[in-house]
């Protein structure tokens, strides 16, 4: 990965090898020649995908999308989406996605659903007399696949996967990066994550859950939440 000025290897323990893989990274990284060696985390998509329109079914009131679209509809602006399989075909995100690839495996993927909500959340087309309004209906997506629906309605990442989708996002000149998911401290993807913002990108990532604070806790991310309907005029702004 030349723009984080690090080379990548992949080491994969054999089935009979009775090692754990921080051992097995503690043992890499003790040697002088590597400058660090880390196991391949596991991350979690946040929020669930039974009724992936519940999460934007309140917003066009609550933020006042018609009013907003007035000004601002998201034209010109790139939005990287590490998730799961984008339905690119799904008639509200039609010519919403300019890039599609797959890093989880070479296999050709299908539609997954948490990929798909957030998709339509973000850029659903509007006037076209179909369920939602996304929130920047003109921008255009990067639909980048780092991760894949598991079973129990689970939606899985790795820290590998991720990487290779974020360094994506970054070559293909993503303006905004969404990951809503969370996981454990992640080396690589910090820096990964640092270079996104040197660039310019806007990194947006859910509020952690279930002791998963990465990518949240990373500094200068935006980190976004759901809330419960509030009166008119309140607004609510998490912080320290």
């Amino acid at each position: 990965m030349p723009m984080v000025g690090v080379d990548c290897f992949v080491m994969q323990l054999p089935k009979d090898d009775t090692r754990t893989p921080t051992e097995v990274a503690e043992r890499v990284s003790a040697d002088r020649r590597v400058a660090w060696a880390q196991p391949v985390s596991l991350f979690r998509a946040q929020g669930s995908g039974q009724e992936p329109l519940y999460a934007a079914q309140p917003v066009a009131q609550q933020w006042h999308l018609a009013q907003l679209h007035k000004v601002a509809t998201g034209r010109g602006v790139r939005v990287a989406v590490v998730d799961s399989c984008i339905d690119a075909g799904h008639p509200e995100l039609a010519g919403q996605v300019l890039f599609n690839e797959n890093y989880v495996d070479e296999r050709a993927p299908v539609a997954e659903r948490h990929g798909t909500a957030v998709a339509g959340i973000i850029a659903a087309r509007a006037d076209n007399g179909l369920g939602i309004a996304g929130i920047a209906p003109r921008a255009r997506l990067l639909a980048l696949r780092a991760c894949w629906q598991a079973a129990l309605d689970q939606t899985l990442c790795s820290s590998l996967s991720l990487a290779r989708a974020l360094y994506a996002a970054i070559q293909q000149g993503a303006h905004i990066i969404n990951m809503s998911l969370g996981g454990p401290d992640d080396r690589l993807l910090a820096l990964l994550l640092d270079q996104a913002q040197a660039r310019g990108a806007v990194v947006v990532a859910a509020l952690p859950g279930n002791g998963e604070p990465f990518p949240a806790n990373h500094p200068g991310v935006l980190v976004v939440g759901g809330a419960p309907p509030v009166p008119d005029g309140v607004v609510l702004a998490p912080g320290r």
